[in-house]
């Protein structure tokens, strides 16, 4: 029996265990899904009875979860990510991962949003809308982060002369405009 095999297996034996298996079944649910073998995924979501796409759901929880398990947490009421794993659901750790991606706040305030949903009893949705607001004028402001880096980058073409003067002739041309664009943005 191969490895994936033996998560397929274990996945089915746990998730029929129950809710006090949950964690150990999306252990085991990662195992399989992602693997890259053909058919797999698809066998487990029949034998478990769920959809390809609560598994993936449940893998990206589990391995959202194995990212950050070594984390240091700061609670009076929780000594370690285990804790507040087993008080959270799934779904709270596979929506915080969807925002992580989106956001990429970084992974200490991903420790502390979990711990404090989990420690005022926080659903996922209020979880989502706290973690958005937070994050969403930053991420919306991304765009001139990455403009910034672009025109620092293109700066270094116009400096270059192993670059080709008409080159560098066109990049000053497009950064004179992108200049102007963006003062006309702030006015």
């Amino acid at each position: 029996m191969n490895n994936i095999e033996n998560h397929h297996r274990l996945a089915v034996v746990c998730n029929r265990r129950g809710e006090r298996f949950k964690w150990v079944t999306c252990l085991h649910v990662a195992g399989v899904v992602g693997s890259g073998v053909d058919g797999k995924t698809v066998a487990l979501a029949s034998d478990l009875a769920l959809s390809v796409d609560s598994l993936e759901k449940m893998a990206m929880a589990y391995r959202m979860y194995d990212c950050i398990r070594h984390y240091p947490i700061r609670s009076d009421q929780f000594h370690s990510m285990l804790e507040v794993r087993n008080r959270l659901s799934i779904k709270h750790f596979w929506s915080i991962s969807q925002l992580w991606r989106r956001y990429e706040f970084d992974p200490t305030d991903l420790v502390d949003y979990l711990v404090t949903a989990a420690e005022n009893g926080v659903s996922v949705e209020t979880m989502r809308v706290a973690i958005v607001g937070a994050n969403e004028q930053d991420y919306k402001n991304g765009w001139k982060q990455l403009l910034s880096r672009s025109v620092n980058n293109l700066l270094k073409v116009t400096e270059d002369y192993a670059v080709p003067l008409e080159i560098r002739d066109l990049t000053n041309i497009y950064l004179k405009d992108v200049g102007e664009v963006l003062q006309a943005m702030e006015a």
